[in-house]
């Protein structure tokens, strides 16, 4: 029962996620200079 509640949460904050993606796009403010990293992911240096 406890495994199906989980599910349903997990579920809800997939659509939210989903519905906010909708509303602001995929990346709407970019990330802090210092968290950005390079293709080989690391951080810049």
């Amino acid at each position: 029962m406890g495994e199906s509640m989980l599910q349903q949460q997990l579920d809800e904050v997939r659509a939210l996620l989903q519905r906010a993606r909708d509303l602001f796009g995929h990346h709407p403010v970019s990330p802090p200079e210092e968290l950005r990293t390079t293709a080989g992911g690391e951080a810049p240096r």
